[in-house]
C-alpha cells in the first residue's frame, strides 16, 4: 500500500462497511482495525514531542493544519519499540471525539471478517495481554488476526 494516501472508507452501504478491517503488521503479527474508525494512512514523518506522557506516546504531528497526538502501537499494547523502516505508516483514527495517529510496523490490506465466527481474546493473569483485543479471527489464507478494540486503545489507561 502507497505510504501516502486518503483512507477511502466510503463503502457503497454501511452493511458492506461492517466487515471491513484494515490489517497491518506489529512485528510478525497482523491486527486489524475496524474501517470505519480509520480517516488516512500517510508514511512516517518527523513529529514534536512531549514533555511528561506516557512512552507510548511520540508526540504531536501537524497533518495540513490539524494537529493529531501520535502513538507508538508496538509500546501501546507492550511491545519492544523498533526502529522505524521504510515501511513505517501512520493510521489517522477516530473514535467518538478522539483523533489519532498510530504507529504501525506496516500496513497491510482491507479484508473481510465474518465477525459471527471470531472469538474472544484470551482471559490471561488480571486480563493484561488481551486488553486491547477486541476479538480474533481468521482472514482468507487462514492466517490468525487480531482485532483492535479501538475504544480501549484511545481511551483506557
Amino acid at each position: 500500500m502507497e505510504n501516502n494516501s486518503q483512507f477511502d472508507n466510503n463503502f457503497e452501504s454501511e452493511s458492506e462497511q461492517l466487515n471491513k478491517y484494515l490489517a497491518f503488521n506489529i512485528g510478525d503479527e497482523i491486527y486489524g482495525i475496524f474501517v470505519k474508525n480509520i480517516n488516512e494512512i500517510i508514511g512516517m514523518r518527523s513529529f514534536t514531542a512531549l514533555p511528561n506522557v506516557p512512552k507510548f506516546i511520540k508526540g504531536l504531528i501537524n497533518l495540513r493544519g490539524n494537529v493529531f497526538p501520535l502513538i507508538e502501537l508496538r509500546e501501546r499494547i507492550g511491545l519492544q519499540k523498533i526502529p522505524y523502516t521504510s515501511k513505517t505508516c501512520i493510521i489517522i483514527v477516530s473514535f467518538n471525539q478522539y483523533s489519532v495517529g498510530l504507529i504501525v510496523d506496516n500496513v497491510l490490506e482491507v479484508v473481510d471478517i465474518d465477525i459471527k465466527k471470531s472469538i474472544p481474546p484470551p482471559q490471561t493473569y488480571k486480563g493484561t495481554q488481551s486488553k486491547y483485543i477486541q476479538s480474533i479471527s481468521k482472514i482468507d489464507n487462514d492466517e490468525v488476526i487480531i482485532l483492535l478494540d479501538i475504544e480501549k486503545l484511545l481511551i483506557s489507561q
